[in-house]
């Protein structure tokens, strides 16, 4: 009786409260880490006005992560985070990330208007491709002026280039 209870709460979709947002855990989250109170801590910190237009949370492992290398996706109003992670900073860090995104399309006027962003990116991005290009890496392949994401820059920039570098 014990085993049947243990593996049907195992494999029983979890849902959680985060403002009034629903955070359903699909796939269980490994590593013992405590959602219930990573959520808490978090709605304490965030403003309200951030959760506008959020719809859900979902913990569960898409096909896209490993596609991606990536651990979460902000997608028509929800996050998708793994449920594989490492350990709680793990999970935040992916949590914040995805509210960047969110905000982002919240706030692109306030975030955008000045200009200054977008002066400070391509001035990174002029930087990068001078120091490629210094260290031998062929780079005219690449618009580093574009400021769409592309993806043959992004595994440029994440697998072409030595990780030392």
């Amino acid at each position: 009786m014990r085993e049947y209870i243990f593996e049907k709460t195992k494999n029983t979709t979890r849902y959680i409260k985060f403002g009034n947002i629903d955070v359903i855990e699909i796939d269980q989250i490994t590593n013992n880490i405590d959602l219930q109170a990573i959520f808490r801590s978090l709605e304490d910190l965030l403003p309200s006005k951030f959760f506008n237009g959020l719809k859900q949370i979902r913990i569960e492992h898409l096909p896209e992560f490993d596609q991606r290398n990536a651990n979460a996706i902000y997608k028509d109003g929800i996050f998708y985070i793994s449920n594989k992670q490492e350990d709680a900073n793990d999970i935040i860090d992916d949590i914040v990330h995805e509210f960047a995104h969110h905000i982002e399309m919240l706030y692109p006027n306030t975030i955008y208007a000045d200009q200054d962003l977008k002066k400070e990116f391509l001035q990174k991005r002029f930087q990068l491709n001078f120091e490629a290009r210094s260290e031998g890496y062929w780079t005219k392949d690449y618009d580093f002026e574009n400021l769409q994401y592309n993806k043959d820059l992004d595994d440029f920039c994440t697998k072409g280039l030595d990780q030392n570098y």
